[in-house]
């Protein structure tokens, strides 16, 4: 028999194995067969950046299974053992590991293209996932890992997705791009990151923050607004969006003046009274920020004590590095100043979808569903991360046994359903374009370049210089913080 041949019989064996049952998996049984397979210690070698898996007990002909193996590198703990949930980046590992097993399983239940690929090609995919506890260093700690050996895991990744912040991502691209490893991120937006002699081989299903000033400065022109401050941290995302915000203006919105405050990423109250003193001498009435949540509360409380928030007068808006929910304590009991300070604040950001979306709904649904199947809810907890000596430990389930999980899509899930599949529609054009199952990072980057197809975020279209997305392909929201009726502590 044929390599090919073989590679066909175990895909096959693999899926009649954990093919689902009342009891068993219903939304990932090939990924629990790979699972399974890799879980016996096969022998791996390395083909391009792809892995040769070979499989056959004693006396047995040896079987062969060709994976892609595509690691979650994002922030599931700041760190500090607590489980990091504001961005979605349980649901979106979820929904990544759902894209795998379309692709695995030809499932065009949501992304035509998909229909038949396992047919197709003998290309498989592999998911685990690691933490980069919002940190650098965490994140280009486990990239090192991951290209010298899998993590632990012997499979070389083909690509990887992630990381959350711009700061991350700009530190661990370096490494993939020297690599050869393609880096896609669902959520990191500075244009930094389109510089190709710095981040050869990183891309991005969301567009970058100079996309996301055009809607900004369009709906303050709208809005009649002349005078925009915007504060914003001190990083590589902050600094870039900026810089987009001040450059929008200069060249399209010229009736806008724009003013810019940074604040240091670990900023002391003092600094950041400072700073909002800054805001308060501008006299402007209209606010930007650009920080992220662990810093928002000492902000908006400061805003409301210089009399620059929650007076009726002043209005804030935020960044998508703010998340999509705020979560407080007593601080945010009903007439309390840093309730106050929120009144009439919102969000502007790139979304992966709205209600009524039909691919975004598919998707939603898909997700709310699995929280049913005990087996599906079992294999995603096995592939949370884990963590090495020295780092604090994380009980994933606290989120995932809890009732918030997989309720919502959540921020990352459509951009990394989208991402996933890009991948996959990309490495099997090269098989069917070419023959071979050996390709480097930048070979299957070029085509990850020019995939386009309808998913859950939209029409996927990057730009080919940069591997951002087209702004235009993209859908923007503004949304308003009110009270969660539920629990007064949620806004």
């Amino acid at each position: 028999m044929t390599a090919a041949g073989r590679r066909r019989m175990l895909a096959l064996s693999l899926l009649l194995l954990s093919r689902p049952s009342a009891s068993s998996s219903t939304y990932y049984p090939s990924l629990i067969g790979i699972r399974d397979l890799l879980s016996s210690d096969p022998p791996v070698s390395r083909t391009g950046n792809l892995n040769e898996v070979l499989s056959g007990g004693e006396g047995e002909a040896e079987d062969a299974t060709t994976l892609l193996f595509l690691p979650y590198l994002q922030p599931f703990s700041g760190g500090d053992g607590r489980p990091f949930t504001v961005i979605g980046t349980y649901e979106g590992l979820a929904a990544s590991a759902l894209a795998m097993e379309h692709l695995n399983t030809g499932n065009s239940s949501i992304v035509k293209e998909v229909a038949g690929l396992n047919e197709r090609c003998p290309i498989r995919f592999a998911a685990d996932s690691f933490d980069t506890e919002l940190s650098q260093k965490a994140g280009v700690d486990w990239m090192i890992r991951l290209i010298a050996d899998g993590a632990g895991s012997g499979l070389f990744p083909a690509a990887v997705l992630g990381a959350a912040s711009s700061r991350v991502s700009v530190a661990t691209s370096i490494i993939s791009g020297l690599s050869g490893v393609l880096q896609l991120s669902g959520i990191s937006t500075s244009p930094q990151l389109d510089d190709k002699s710095q981040f050869s081989l990183f891309g991005r299903t969301i567009p970058n923050d100079d996309g996301t000033s055009i809607p900004l400065l369009a709906q303050m022109s709208a809005w009649g607004v002349r005078y925009l401050a915007v504060l914003h941290m001190d990083d590589a995302y902050g600094n870039g969006f900026a810089n987009g915000i001040r450059l929008a203006a200069e060249t399209i919105f010229t009736d806008i003046k724009i003013q810019t405050f940074d604040i240091p990423v670990g900023a002391s109250d003092s600094t950041i009274s400072d700073a909002v003193a800054s805001l308060r001498r501008t006299q402007y009435t209209y606010f930007f920020g650009i920080i992220e949540q662990t810093h928002v509360e000492r902000v908006m409380s400061e805003a409301y004590r210089q009399g620059i928030a929650g007076d009726g007068v002043h209005n804030w808006l935020f960044s998508d590095a703010f998340g999509s929910t705020v979560t407080g304590g007593e601080s945010w009991e009903e007439g309390s100043p840093l309730a106050k300070s929120y009144s009439g604040t919102g969000i502007l950001s790139a979304v992966g979808g709205v209600e009524g979306m039909e691919k975004y709904d598919l998707l939603g649904d898909a997700l709310r569903s699995l929280r049913d199947s005990e087996a599906d809810i079992e294999f995603l907890d096995g592939i949370m991360p884990s963590y090495p000596e020295g780092h604090t430990e994380v009980d994933h389930t606290i989120y995932t046994k809890g009732d918030q999980f997989l309720k919502s899509q959540g921020m990352l899930a459509p951009f990394l359903y989208d991402a996933t599949i890009s991948v996959g529609l990309a490495a099997c054009d090269l098989y069917e374009s070419t023959g071979g199952l050996a390709f480097t990072g930048a070979e299957l980057f070029a085509r990850v370049l020019n995939t386009t197809f309808e998913g859950t975020s939209g029409t996927i279209v990057l730009d080919p210089d940069t591997g951002t997305r087209d702004p235009t392909s993209a859908l923007f929201i503004m949304t308003n913080f009110v009270p969660d009726p539920v629990n007064s502590t949620h806004v």
